[in-house]
């Protein structure tokens, strides 16, 4: 699914939310893998810009990922498990339509495990992941703490429940605000501050897409 710019605007400030007003999560620090895996944000960030150079989509569709992971029962990767005993896949919900470049994040657990085996959670793969795509496309450097544990089960009826629509009015959009905690006063600031950013996720015809940074 292609993203307009208002559906992406509204992702990007509400994954925005769920990494800059967490909640006080004690088990979540920065550089949380500075030293059990001292390369893992680097490494994740190279594979990005990778797959940024190659399809610049990925970078709004990452950001998709990891919003729709976070919306149903926090950001523990429960929107990557497939069908399994107990398990239905949030991404049969209708609400998960479009979502696409889970391989992307599958492609960087592997590489991670080469280096630093059963250390890299692919909850906080997806968070990497979409702070370097935010990055990478000329927005601003949001730092994202890490520490997750991935999920162990799924269910398509709680991504049916908690997602919101693509077509969310702005009292619903609030709402959503505050079921998170997010007081009004924080989440029209964070809305103020993404929109004034104007983020990009496609470059000028012709353009050269230096992504070194």
């Amino acid at each position: 699914m292609k993203m307009g710019s208002r559906e992406l605007t509204m992702v990007l400030i509400l994954w925005g939310s769920c990494c800059l007003f967490a909640g006080g999560n004690g088990e979540l620090v920065l550089h949380f893998y500075k030293k059990s895996c001292p390369s893992a944000e680097m490494l994740v960030k190279e594979e990005m810009k990778r797959k940024m150079l190659s399809d610049i989509s990925s970078a709004a569709t990452i950001l998709r990922l990891a919003f729709h992971d976070c919306q149903v029962d926090g950001c523990d990767g429960s929107i990557l498990l497939g069908n399994s005993n107990g398990i239905t896949t949030e991404t049969l919900s209708d609400k998960n339509f479009g979502i696409r470049k889970v391989d992307i994040i599958n492609e960087i657990k592997g590489s991670l495990e080469k280096i630093c085996p059963e250390t890299v959670s692919c909850a906080d793969i997806i968070q990497l992941a979409a702070r370097d795509a935010v990055y990478l496309s000329g927005g601003p450097y949001i730092e994202v703490l890490n520490g997750r544990r991935d999920a162990v089960s799924a269910k398509k009826e709680r991504a049916d429940n908690q997602l919101p629509t693509y077509d969310i009015s702005v009292s619903e959009f609030i709402e959503v605000f505050l079921q998170k905690n997010i007081s009004l006063e924080d989440g029209v600031a964070l809305m103020g501050t993404q929109l004034v950013l104007k983020i990009k996720f496609t470059f000028p015809p012709n353009a050269n897409n230096d992504l070194t940074l």
